[in-house]
């Protein structure tokens, strides 16, 4: 015979008492878990079977609610897969505000022209200087002299050839002790 707990320890129920109401708590606890497995089920149960992939979403038909907020970042995207037909937005930023002012540019050039120096010639000397000038307001950006004559032993030289200020130029050639005769010339631009 099983003893009567409830005249040894009024708070406990007796033994039957107790079986029925777990089980009965077990059957709510299950129910619910039934009910939450179909609600989860219904709304993306396909998921937990496998992963989604292209073929199973139709055009257009997933829009950003459908995803949580930061769940989808760049590292998701392999390179070159995203471009401008993909998004319905300007991939590009908005125009920044404006920037420093540069520095003044060059004024630019009107015309480029020869101009050719008087002929020089030597003296039987050993170096010979030919200049040429541009007009006032131009500007020399190269130069040279061409030899017009020289004697039959002749081998002359050019040693070097620059600009002088900003509107002439200067040739200096290495004559070799013969009589030679040099042209100069410059190439001058007409600035603004």
């Amino acid at each position: 015979m099983i003893p009567d707990l409830t005249e040894q320890d009024p708070g406990r129920m007796p033994r039957g008492t107790a079986r029925r109401s777990l089980r009965r708590s077990v059957d709510v606890a299950a129910i619910a878990v039934v009910v939450a497995a179909a609600l989860i089920g219904g709304a993306g149960g396909a998921g937990a079977a496998r992963l989604l992939t292209g073929k199973d979403v139709a055009n257009n038909s997933l829009r950003s609610a459908d995803f949580r907020a930061s769940s989808i970042g760049a590292v998701k995207f392999h390179a070159g897969t995203l471009n401008q037909a993909d998004v319905g937005f300007d991939i590009a930023g908005e125009q920044g505000g404006p920037g420093i002012p540069g520095s003044t540019g060059f004024a630019g050039i009107r015309s480029i022209h020869m101009v050719g120096g008087a002929p020089v010639s030597s003296d039987g000397g050993q170096f010979l200087t030919a200049p040429a000038s541009c007009d006032t307001g131009e500007i020399s950006l190269s130069g040279g002299a061409e030899l017009l004559s020289a004697g039959q032993d002749a081998r002359p030289s050019i040693l070097y050839s620059h600009r002088v200020g900003t509107s002439g130029w200067i040739t200096s050639i290495s004559t070799s002790l013969a009589q030679v005769v040099y042209k100069p010339w410059v190439v001058c631009a007409r600035v603004p």
